[in-house]
């Protein structure tokens, strides 16, 4: 492990770091246990941007493996999400004040050739929720002011149904749906690193709204100023 602490910013996949990349200098890739790692600096401050892959256990294992190799300060894991709200937008922006994994569930009871329904299963009595670092949803409450605190949910599943979104938003409070945050701030409350995820709305199937990847990009020219500021409050441990 460094001993430099540094800023992790992560994304599932490439169109949701390439622009934190490009912005970085004395940059060196590094591939660990599979998973990509871009050290760089950017403000004279240290940055490492992780491609955690789609997914819980990606998410997961990219996590463990960014603290355990580079000792980062603070873990921001951002990018794309559709919608579990009527309200939300593309090109919305949500601060994730908790994040809950949306698999979480016990179903029914049903005999062969009786056929599924989710709309009758129950929330495990175990739900996995976890807070973001308190510090964190103030700054960036502050410091992002289109952003709207909520709650994210995510899992393994794209859900294309309207009533299946439905019945996970009235259940679990979720503002939209992504494929790694739960696991990253299950992760990092293990290992004590502060963290919290950013998402942008990239499509609202509530109201019609199609996918637009474009979002990725604009989450991060947006985000990377904010974070550049948040380091130079932190200068003193950024070292």
């Amino acid at each position: 492990m460094t001993d430099a602490r540094k800023i992790a910013v992560q994304g599932a996949v490439e169109y949701e770091i390439n622009y934190y990349i490009s912005q970085l200098t004395n940059l060196k890739k590094r591939i660990v246990g599979g998973y990509a790692f871009y050290e760089g600096d950017n403000c004279g401050k240290n940055f490492v941007i992780s491609q955690t892959g789609a997914g819980i256990t990606h998410a997961a294992i990219a996590t463990a493996i960014c603290i355990h190799n580079y000792n980062p300060y603070v873990i921001i894991n951002q990018g794309i999400a559709g919608a579990h709200r009527k309200d939300l937008n593309v090109g919305d922006i949500i601060i994730g004040k908790d994040a809950v994994n949306i698999n979480s569930f016990i179903s029914e009871g049903r005999a062969e050739g009786e056929g599924s329904d989710i709309l009758k299963w129950k929330l495990a009595k175990r739900l996995q929720r976890y807070n973001a670092d308190s510090s964190l949803i103030d700054f960036f409450v502050k410091h992002l002011p289109e952003g709207r605190q909520d709650t994210l949910g995510s899992g393994d599943m794209f859900n294309n149904e309207i009533d299946c979104i439905k019945w996970i938003t009235d259940n679990l409070g979720t503002a939209c749906e992504d494929m790694e945050s739960a696991a990253v701030y299950q992760c990092c409350a293990g290992y004590d690193v502060p963290c919290i995820g950013i998402r942008i709305i990239s499509n609202n199937g509530l109201i019609g709204s199609e996918y637009d990847r474009s979002m990725a990009d604009k989450l991060q020219r947006k985000l990377l100023p904010v974070l550049q500021t948040w380091a130079n409050l932190k200068k003193d441990v950024l070292k």
